[in-house]
This record gives C-alpha cells, sequence and structure tokens, in this order.
C-alpha cells in the first residue's frame, strides 16, 4: 500500500524547526502522531498495540490534555477500534466515566467528548 499521506514542504512549519531551536514539545509530538499514521498506513505496526496502548493511557490519567493528545491517535484507528466490541465498550465505558465524574478540567473534557461521538455519529465511516 503506497503512502497516502501529505508531503511535506519548505514552508510547512513541521519541515523544520528555525534558527537551530530545539523542537517544541507540540512540534515533537505531531512529529510521531504523524510517524504513526506512516506505519500504519504501510502496514508497518500493528494496530492493537497502539489502541490498548492509548487506551490504557485514557484510563489512568484524567488530564484534559492527555485526552486531547490521545483522541487523535484513536481517530486514525477508528475503522479498527469500531469492528471490535471490546474497543467500543473500553472507549465508550471511558467516556461514561468521564462524563460521570469529571477531574479538574473536566467539563471541558466533556465537551470535548461529547462534540467527537456527536461528529462520529452524523459522520460515521
Amino acid at each position: 500500500m503506497p503512502y497516502t499521506g501529505t508531503l511535506l514542504h519548505k514552508s510547512d512549519p513541521l519541515s523544520s524547526v528555525s534558527g537551530g531551536e530545539e523542537p517544541s514539545l507540540h512540534f515533537r509530538w505531531r512529529y510521531i502522531t504523524r510517524l504513526l499514521q506512516w506505519h500504519h498506513a504501510e502496514g508497518l505496526i500493528l494496530p492493537s498495540l497502539v489502541i490498548d496502548w492509548v487506551l490504557n493511557q485514557l484510563q489512568e490519567k484524567d488530564l484534559l490534555e492527555v485526552w486531547q493528545l490521545l483522541l487523535p491517535i484513536i481517530y486514525g484507528f477508528l475503522e479498527i477500534v469500531v469492528l471490535s466490541q471490546t474497543y467500543v465498550r473500553a472507549l465508550a465505558g471511558l467516556t461514561l466515566r468521564v462524563i460521570r465524574d469529571p477531574a479538574p478540567g473536566g467539563s471541558d473534557l466533556c465537551q470535548i467528548l461529547l462534540s467527537h461521538w456527536i461528529a462520529f455519529l452524523y459522520h460515521p465511516l
């Protein structure tokens, strides 16, 4: 399967770091997620390992920032997640836990989760 992602150009902020500075954490995270997407598109990574790791991280951490970083990874593997009752139940259970017992910043997290679930329901795969 050929790589179907976008190519980076010199004008793309992801393609270079100006002035020899150390790349920011956000830059590095986007790089890692793009690398993960590329490996997935090429069939070089087992999706179940990534999905299990993400679900474990979401279960262990109730921070809004963690959910914001990890939900896009789950969406990248959504086709696989929706085919597994185990993954759907785990993700739904985590979502319900956050909605019922919000942590600090939980109201923002609830809004994010609900908007993603609603978007998925109206635009299924």
